[in-house]
This record gives structure tokens, C-alpha cells and sequence, in this order.
């Protein structure tokens, strides 16, 4: 078992906020694992783009995400998860003027 406190973790500079990969502090092996504060107009991401081997899940613990997909916008809010399969683009932007707090949990650790 490991148990890490997520602001004992160290941030990376990054397109968000605060990320803090959690991957590592926690020694996954078959996953990839991320914290996230995006503040006003950050996003999970540099750009739109896909994984092509990983599927990607966030999990929205407060304020909304926009993703910007293939078929459109779609808003992610507080106490919602949304699932991205491998070769999907997407990007998550905060456009809102709240504070987001976000897991994002990739499958598997390699994006490919």
C-alpha cells in the first residue's frame, strides 16, 4: 500500500495551474495519474490532441471543464467523470471563472 498527501507532492510548470503527477509518489505501474488546478483559461493540455493507445478518464471535483471535442463542445461540472478512448481528441479548458480541481487517470501509463 501507498498513501502520499496530494499538496506534499511537488507541482510541474505545466498548462494548468497546479499539476502534481501522482504516478510516481504512489509507485503505479499500469496507470498514469494526475492532480489538477486550472485556473481561469488553463487547460489539461498544451493543445487539442488525442493518446493513441491511452484512454483518458477525469474526474471533476469542483468548478466545469470545457472539452473541446470531435463533435463539439462538452461541459464536464463538479461530481462528473467523462472518458476519452484512445484516439479521441480533446482538450480541457477552463472557461469558467471558477477554480477547477480535476483527477485524470490515464490507461496505460504509456500514452503511445
Amino acid at each position: 500500500m501507498d498513501k502520499v498527501r496530494i499538496e506534499d507532492i511537488d507541482g510541474q510548470i505545466d498548462s494548468a495551474t497546479v499539476k502534481r503527477p501522482l504516478t510516481d509518489a504512489l509507485n503505479v505501474a499500469d496507470v498514469a495519474l494526475n492532480y489538477y488546478e486550472l485556473a481561469p483559461g488553463d487547460s489539461f493540455a498544451y493543445g487539442y490532441h488525442l493518446h493513441e493507445n491511452q484512454e483518458e478518464i477525469f474526474v471533476i471535483q469542483e468548478g466545469q471543464v470545457t472539452f473541446e471535442t470531435e463533435g463539439g463542445e462538452i461541459i464536464a461540472a463538479a461530481g462528473e467523470v467523462i472518458r476519452f478512448a484512445p484516439g479521441e481528441y480533446q482538450q480541457g479548458i477552463n472557461k469558467d471563472d471558477e477554480r477547477v480541481v480535476a483527477v485524470a487517470i490515464g490507461a496505460p501509463q504509456e500514452t503511445g
